[in-house]
Parts: C-alpha cells; sequence; structure tokens
C-alpha cells in the first residue's frame, strides 16, 4: 500500500469489443451492466456537461457518460512507464490517459 502522500500513477483505457471482422472498437457511450437479466443503465451524479471528454485532456470540464476502465495502478515511475509504453502500442494515443492520485489514509493522519 502507498504511504500517505505518496504519488500513484494511474493509467485508464477506453472499453472495448470486437466486430464480426475482429476489429476493436473503441466504446465511448453509456455503460450498461445487466443484473438478474435485467439491462441497467449506469449512471453518475454529474449532470451537466458534455457526454464524453476530450481525447486530449487540456481543459476543465465535466463529463456525464464517459467509459474509461482503470487498467493499473503504480508507486513506481519507472514501472508506471514501462506498462504505459505497452498499453499505448496497443490501445494508441487515443483510447489511453494517465493520472496521479495521491492516497490519503485517514487512520494516519494527526487527530487534534
Amino acid at each position: 500500500m502507498a504511504d500517505l502522500l505518496q504519488k500513484v500513477f494511474t493509467i485508464y483505457v477506453r472499453p472495448f469489443y470486437l466486430d464480426a471482422e475482429d476489429n476493436k472498437v473503441y466504446y465511448k457511450g453509456a455503460t450498461y451492466a445487466q443484473i438478474a437479466g435485467i439491462e441497467k443503465l449506469l449512471k453518475t451524479t454529474n449532470l451537466a456537461g458534455e457526454t464524453n471528454s476530450p481525447v486530449k485532456l487540456n481543459a476543465e470540464g465535466a463529463y456525464t457518460a464517459d467509459p474509461w476502465f482503470l487498467f493499473g495502478a503504480y508507486t513506481s515511475y519507472g514501472r508506471f512507464t514501462e506498462v504505459l509504453k505497452s498499453v499505448v502500442a496497443d490501445y494508441g494515443t487515443d483510447n489511453v490517459k494517465c493520472g496521479i492520485y495521491t492516497p490519503i489514509d485517514y487512520q494516519v493522519l494527526p487527530i487534534e
């Protein structure tokens, strides 16, 4: 587990499915789950904003139905860049996003 205020590098990828010719089709629509045989639309509480985020994030925004899956999380920058190279080679740059997460463990914060 990461220590308090240690950076964790994350990789997110767009989900995909294979079409009839076994080509990857990257999915940018609403996300559904099948629960007890009933298809349900998965939602967030974010009601305002664009449906999907732009390919290149360089501005602030809110997105209502932007499906991204967490591919992996790494505490080592070297390991992160090593894995990122192979993920980008497989998914392409338009279907991969990265983030830096700072975990906060409330049990180690000082109590006043």
